[in-house]
């Protein structure tokens, strides 16, 4: 029983792994992720000039060399995108998020990268809505992002108004819209409400 609550406790007590600049305090972290790479987060050394460059996340090589970097007024490691197949070549990518609007909830990006063969960036996904990462049917990753409509089209004020919702998959080593597949899901959530 012990064993189960001690267990527990360090799930459970994980902190996330992130940096916010507006937190006063952000301890460095970091992450082992597979064959050798490894996730680091923390305050830049222009934290304290530069708000909006306070935090960064990077990956860096088995040889402790940076493969890819972002910064911004916020960084984040995101678990539970990281893991899945984007790209279809049966390994495991990362996704790091990065803060590019001093704050805003709505200026985020989620940079997609794949570790091999080399370390490259997949595609880099602006969360100007909810942005989430699930498996379709055929255990293909498929990428849901709400879009608000082109500007002046019935805005009521940044981050409120009309949505439309996107589904996104890799085919043939680019990011397509497979919106129309997803239509009766999309319809089925929207009569939900």
């Amino acid at each position: 029983m012990l064993a189960v609550l001690y267990v527990a406790g360090a799930v459970f007590g994980q902190q996330a792994l992130d940096c916010y600049s507006s937190r006063k305090v952000n301890k460095p972290g970091r992450k082992a992720l597979w064959d050798g790479y490894e996730v680091s987060v923390g305050l830049t050394p222009k934290s304290s000039e530069d708000p909006g460059e306070a935090c960064t996340i990077a990956i860096y090589d088995r040889a402790g060399h940076v493969v890819f970097r972002t910064t911004g007024f916020g960084a984040a490691f995101d678990e539970d995108g990281t893991g899945m197949d984007f790209d279809g070549d049966g390994r495991p990518e990362v996704v790091l998020k990065a803060d590019t609007g001093g704050g805003n909830r709505f200026c985020w990006s989620e940079h997609v990268i794949s570790l091999w063969p080399k370390p490259h960036e997949l595609v880099e996904i602006p969360e100007l809505g909810r942005v989430h990462f699930e498996e379709d049917r055929q255990g293909r990753t498929v990428i849901w992002a709400t879009r608000p409509p082109p500007s002046g089209a019935g805005e009521l004020g940044f981050g409120h108004g009309p949505f439309a919702q996107r589904v996104l998959r890799f085919s043939e080593g680019r990011l397509r819209d497979v919106t129309p597949e997803f239509c009766s899901e999309i319809l089925s959530y929207a009569n939900q409400r």
